[in-house]
């Protein structure tokens, strides 16, 4: 049975890498997405291949390390390899790995967001003109979106009092617009969103992005919810019946889940023979966690008008180290976000939403645990909640204290409720999104604050110092290498250059704070001053 389910989860790691490589990373590099896939797998390829050869004997760790570090490196090589080959011949028709300049022909599963991204980044790539004669257009013939007379009434929806256009740079399906800015960034998006829609009705979608040097520049895209007829193509958001099969399914996985844990918990947890039933709190309480997270981005989504799907739960069979039960809830964004406000307002709301749920379901749940010895040469794991280790985490080692008291010591683990270890999942997943990268929530929060390429610059920096502290936490290597998946640039607002408020700037410091509080592990001072070393 163990090596039906070791291949099991081999076989769905491999399927759940390919996916994020094909949907996030391939829009950065022609590099065929099977090529980098293989790069990553090769170390687990490796892995499986020595325990088959040694007859189930491990591979020893500084190997493994070494061939992770080599693939990863072999891996950037790749994908910069490809970036190259883009910005060289970028009209060449690329293979299935490659997404155009510009948002392809309306699609009604499409997501205008990532099409803007693409043309955002696109045009933050262009070098700035330094003369006010029109730009040289590429040798290769590029399809112009407008005629000259509709050329010259886009002109006109720039006043030289708001927005002083200078050029106008032609890609597929999109006008950049080089100019100057002289108008507050807000007010000058609205005025000039208004007159485009006033001359073109939906036919664009008009982005306001920082070019070089951080100075503002208006790009005008093809709509792609609009049909070459000028028809606004209408979408089902919501489809009630799977996300209450999903939802249902998923609570009787949990609720398994659960069951599972109780089993083996000691008996001081337990009251008399256990039963399915027992799986109930832990369902309630995981499943809780995912409802009021995603209900906080939906909510907050329907507030600004943003179109956006109901949650959508994943239900997961039970894995015997790590029962459970379900992956989580999603909702799709079905719009671009109107400016960086709502996108961080939307991102942080159901973040802080979760996030609370889950310390509240800690500290409550740390109050039902109880202690057990210390087993000796036991591999210390984070999902361990038959003894988990106080010290993985500031936050935990504070809460485990204050709920236990006396009966926590140096020599004692936590064996957690099952209301506390979803509460522990629920801060775990909390953390992991509040990571300030890509398309995680925490990437997204640090985009809004600062902006698409400081946010950027912050994404990389933060994966390798993550990186940094797994080599002395081994607990975090997997969070490391995984963030070394993602992409650090996530979609554009339309309006990217308006600045938040002070206080929204302060609440996302805030949450970067109470992400360092859960990673980082408690210092020896700290263990010693609460009698726990």
């Amino acid at each position: 049975m163990s090596l039906i389910w070791f291949s099991l989860i081999l076989i769905l790691t491999a399927a759940l890498m390919y996916i994020v490589i094909a949907r996030q990373v391939k829009k950065l590099t022609r590099t065929p997405v099977w090529q980098l896939w293989l790069v990553l797998m090769a170390p687990i390829v490796c892995l499986v291949l020595w325990r088959i050869l040694s007859g189930g004997r491990m591979l020893p760790p500084f190997v493994f390390l070494f061939l992770l570090i080599v693939s990863f490196f072999f891996y950037a090589s790749l994908i910069e390899r490809g970036r190259i080959q883009r910005s060289i011949d970028p009209d060449t028709k690329p293979d299935s790995t490659d997404e155009p300049l510009a948002p392809r022909a309306p699609d009604t599963d499409a997501d205008p967001a990532a099409a803007l991204k693409k043309d955002a980044s696109s045009a933050q790539s262009i070098p700035e003109p330094t003369t006010s004669e029109p730009v040289q257009v590429p040798s290769k013939e590029v399809v112009r979106p407008l005629t000259d007379e509709e050329e010259k009434r886009l002109r006109d929806c720039f006043p030289w009092s708001t927005y002083y256009v200078q050029n106008f740079e032609y890609r597929p399906q999109a006008v950049i617009c080089w100019g100057q800015l002289r108008a507050p960034a807000e007010m000058a998006y609205k005025k000039i969103t208004a007159n485009v829609r006033a001359e073109f009705g939906d036919r664009f979608l008009v982005l306001l992005q920082e070019g070089q040097k951080r100075k503002p520049i208006f790009a005008i895209v093809t709509n792609p919810q609009v049909t070459p007829e000028g028809q606004i193509l209408q979408k089902t958001l919501d489809k009630p019946s799977w996300g209450i099969a999903l939802a249902l399914l998923s609570f009787v996985t949990t609720t398994w889940a659960g069951y599972e844990i109780v089993k083996v918990l000691p008996d001081a947890l337990k009251s008399g023979s256990p039963n399915i039933w027992d799986g109930l709190p832990y369902a309630c309480a995981w499943m809780g966690f995912f409802g009021v997270r995603e209900l906080g981005y939906y909510l907050t989504a329907r507030r600004y008008r943003v179109p956006v799907t109901l949650p959508y739960f994943i239900p997961l069979p039970p894995l015997p180290s790590l029962p459970i039960g379900t992956l989580g809830a999603f909702i799709q964004l079905r719009s671009p976000v109107p400016n960086r406000q709502v996108l961080f307002d939307i991102r942080a709301v159901g973040s802080l939403f979760g996030l609370f749920v889950a310390i509240i379901l800690l500290a409550v749940g740390l109050t039902q645990s109880t202690v057990v010895d210390v087993v000796k040469d036991a591999t210390p794991s984070i999902f361990d909640f038959e003894g988990l280790r106080p010290q993985f985490s500031l936050m935990l080692a504070c809460l485990s204290k204050w709920a236990l008291g006396g009966q926590l010591t140096a020599d004692k683990l936590i064996a957690l409720h099952p209301i506390a270890f979803a509460g522990w999942l629920g801060v775990l997943f909390s953390a992991f999104n509040l990571m300030p990268i890509g398309s995680l929530d925490g990437g997204r929060i640090v985009h809004a604050v600062y902006g698409q390429r400081v946010g950027a610059i912050i994404g990389n920096v933060a994966r390798w110092l993550l990186l940094a502290l797994a080599m002395t936490q081994s607990h975090l290597l997997l969070w490391a290498l995984l963030l070394f998946l993602l992409p650090t640039m996530d979609e554009p607002a339309l309006n990217d250059v308006t600045e938040l408020n002070g206080w929204r700037d302060f609440t996302g410091l805030v949450m970067l704070a109470v992400l360092l509080l859960i990673i980082m592990p408690a210092p020896a001072s700290l263990m010693a001053w609460l009698g726990l070393a």
